[in-house]
């Protein structure tokens, strides 16, 4: 086998030898550390202090026997976190549901969610916002925005919130859209309302769908992002066949405080294609958009659909403020349907340097479709989602699922100019739990340092060039036969050998080796799989 892959490998890059693993690059912290339910979580980063974050999530309180909202907060990257504070219910038998968080204006913090009873009364639950003035240390009484019998249709699912951080005429203004309640009777709409005192009162909510009706939808939320520049926007799912025979995303735009609002734009013609298969009941298929801080012409919007033959986390983007889309770009890297893998729960942000990352649900490693264990990976993009860099391991253990199919929906994702940050829940403890990872973009992948040579085989390799260590990506569709991992010098001569068992991240680390070019290759009995080059400096 050796004679072979030194042929087929001779003008291409590589290196290696020693310790192996299959890991993360930071230590996940358990910022919940329950033997109760700890889940549907939350994660904003300070646009003005790149260390201090806050999360949100539910959390089964003893003292009621329901769920509670629960927030820590960390003035050190994640480091060290304040202690557990619990938002208040209306009523002592309510539950909480569908945190969001967002940064105002002059670094308070604004936290929305939904508090309830489930029956179906005139004081039955409300969509609350709660503010901190001390980076989410403490919070201010919770004020009631949207009340569930605002409208007939119960329009408090799923709340979002924003707030204006420009210098413009709209400073300091905060938005909050919702939904109708899943299991409302049809239909459902998109809802809106603002605050102009720092979210003490809120206007009457009004529909957000006037131009292009959301339709015959289950799930009418309407996602929010707020532009440097003051612009607020909202993206929303239509199927309305009198206009259009297929669902679309409609994405709608204020530049006057949510006065008035543009002719919407249209940033997703779905087709059928798209369509995630019922069996996969479990997908979690949220939509995020999000405006680039150093670049208000930039906008992402990612969700998960079927669109490459299973879910995939798929990337659309705008460079002219929302007005045409480009895309899908599939953000997960492993072989394209292949596998019958599932992709969800999806959440992303802007640095303030403009790089965006997502990170995302992953079962690449595990096993085909929704009810098989999962991990958390993530990607970056430095274009503003025209492309996306190889993807990186966040979670460091592999959780059972989460068999939930209405609610816990979402995860966390925060990105500065040195770190992704990410928030999300897992059952590694046989209990869900809320777990946090900071990612240096040090130690993420910028490119594809590898050639596959079998298309069912998918390889990357980086950093590259490195220094102490480096990491190798393996997904195969196909069972790996007797697979080896070779090192050669330049010269042709093997200096190291490695049996690889399984798909997964390799960490390899090395000691001896001089600086120079390396040629690599993974191949089994039949010859080379895929091979690279690696520069150690």
């Amino acid at each position: 086998m050796i004679t072979m892959i030194k042929k087929a490998i001779l003008n291409y890059f590589a290196v290696l030898f020693c310790v192996l693993s299959v890991s993360s690059f930071a230590q996940n912290i358990n910022l919940s550390n329950s033997p109760y339910f700890e889940g549907e979580c939350y994660l904003a980063v300070n646009p003005q202090n790149p260390k201090h974050l806050v999360g949100a999530w539910m959390h089964f309180s003893l003292s009621n026997l329901e769920n509670a909202m629960a927030t820590r907060s960390s003035f050190d990257g994640g480091k060290t976190w304040t202690a557990l504070q619990i938002l208040p219910h209306v009523y002592s038998k309510f539950t909480c549901a569908d945190p969001s968080i967002y940064f105002g204006k002059d670094s308070c913090v604004y936290l929305s969610y939904i508090d309830l009873s489930g029956i179906h009364a005139t004081d039955s639950g409300y969509d609350m916002v709660a503010r901190s003035v001390n980076g989410g240390v403490t919070w201010k009484t919770p004020v009631k925005a949207i009340a569930w019998n605002a409208q007939p249709n119960l329009p408090i699912d799923r709340p979002w919130i924003a707030a204006d951080r420009s210098n413009g005429p709209y400073s300091g203004r905060v938005y909050l859209t919702s939904q109708s309640a899943f299991f409302a009777p049809q239909p459902h709409y998109p809802w809106f309302t603002y605050s102009t005192d720092s979210g003490a009162t809120w206007t009457p909510i009004k529909r957000l769908d006037d131009s292009i009706p959301s339709g015959n939808v289950t799930d009418a939320t309407a996602f929010t992002t707020v532009a440097t520049n003051g612009a607020f926007y909202a993206a929303y799912i239509s199927y309305y066949p009198t206009y259009y025979l297929l669902p679309r995303l409609v994405v709608i735009k204020s530049f006057d405080g949510g006065i008035t609002f543009i002719p919407p734009s249209i940033a997703i013609n779905y087709i059928l294609a798209d369509e995630i298969a019922a069996s996969d009941s479990l997908v979690k298929e949220g939509l995020c958009i999000s405006s680039n801080p150093n670049d208000t012409s930039n906008l992402i919007i990612t969700a998960t659909t079927n669109h490459f033959g299973e879910p995939d986390v798929l990337s659309y983007n705008s460079h002219d403020a929302g007005k045409t889309w480009s895309g899908p770009v599939r953000i997960n890297d492993d072989v394209v349907g292949a596998n019958d893998t599932d992709h969800d729960m999806a959440w992303g942000g802007f640095a303030a340097n403009g790089t965006y990352a997502e990170v995302w649900r992953d079962r690449r490693n595990i096993g085909k479709y929704d009810t098989v264990s999962f991990q958390i990976y993530g990607s970056t993009s430095r274009n503003g989602g025209d492309s996306y860099t190889p993807n990186f391991l966040i979670s460091d253990a592999i959780s059972p699922p989460i068999l939930i199919p209405h609610g816990d929906d979402f995860l966390g994702c925060a990105v500065t100019d040195s770190n992704v940050y990410a928030l999300w829940s897992d059952m590694r403890t046989g209990k869900e739990n809320t777990y946090f990872n900071a990612t240096p973009f040090s130690k993420i992948p910028t490119e594809v340092m590898a050639v596959s040579d079998n298309p069912g085989i998918k390889i990357d390799a980086y950093p590259n060039p490195f220094h102490n260590e480096t990491n190798i990506v393996i997904n195969s569709s196909l069972p790996l036969q007797d697979c080896k991992l070779l090192v050669f010098d330049m010269q042709g001569k093997k200096q190291g050998e490695l049996e690889i068992l399984r798909n997964g991240t390799y960490k390899l680390s090395f000691n001896y080796l001089p600086t120079g070019t390396y040629i690599w290759s993974l191949g089994e009995k039949s010859g080379a799989i895929a091979h690279g080059k690696w520069v150690i400096e």
